[in-house]
Order: structure tokens, then sequence, then C-alpha cells
């Protein structure tokens, strides 16, 4: 699991893993500046927490409860340590993961926009 210290989230996969007794191996990339660059080339991801099941990309925090949720977790992390995973875990997308959301009010896209002041050079 790639993670930094001032993530949220990171905490949250940990404690869910802990848990269900799953163990885990965390990189920190707290001191990479480009560590959001190595992540899209690693996982296909840019934000962490990224969680990688013996070898594969499963996605963040949002993904590994999603998992959790539905039963999944326990089978991949059962298949991990036999030596059968099955395969990439698809990613799913918003709808998937929240379902049906309910629209905001229209005005609830109003924006208003201030124009700067213009101001002369002397």
């Amino acid at each position: 699991m790639y993670t930094t210290r001032w993530c949220g989230y990171c905490t949250r996969a940990k404690v869910l893993l802990e848990g269900k007794d799953i163990a885990y191996e965390e990189i920190s990339m707290d001191d990479d500046p480009a560590f959001r660059r190595k992540l899209r080339d690693l996982t296909g991801g840019w934000t962490v927490p990224q969680i990688v099941i013996d070898g594969r990309p499963i996605g963040g925090y949002t993904e590994l409860r999603e998992l959790e949720r539905t039963g999944g977790l326990e089978a991949l992390a059962a298949s991990a340590r036999n030596g059968t995973f099955c395969g990439p875990v698809p990613r799913l997308s918003t709808q998937q993961l929240f379902g049906s959301l309910p629209s905001p009010p229209a005005s609830a896209w109003r924006v208003s926009v201030r124009e700067p002041a213009l101001t002369r050079s002397k």
C-alpha cells in the first residue's frame, strides 16, 4: 500500500486491513516530491492510498471499502496468500460505488464572479 503520513484515507485503509487481520506492506511516499507521477506510472492512480494486491492495483480506500462491503476483499486476500489470484479487479465507476445520488437544485449551480478592481500604475 502506497501511503503518506498526512493522508486520512491511508489511515482508514490500514485500520480496515488490520481489522480483517490482512497483512500488508506500507510504502511511504512522504519524502518523494514526484510521488504522484510515480504512483500514476505504477498503479494508474495518483491519489493515496494506492493499494496493490499480488502485484495488481485495486485502487484506493473507496475501492478497498467497497471490496470489503461486498465480500471481495477476503477472497482476494485468500487467493493472494494461496497464489491463486484470479486476475485484475475492475475499477468501479462512481455510479457503481455510490449509486444514484439526487441532483442538487438548480440554484446550487449559480456562481457569482467578482471582477478584480482595475488599478492604474503610476
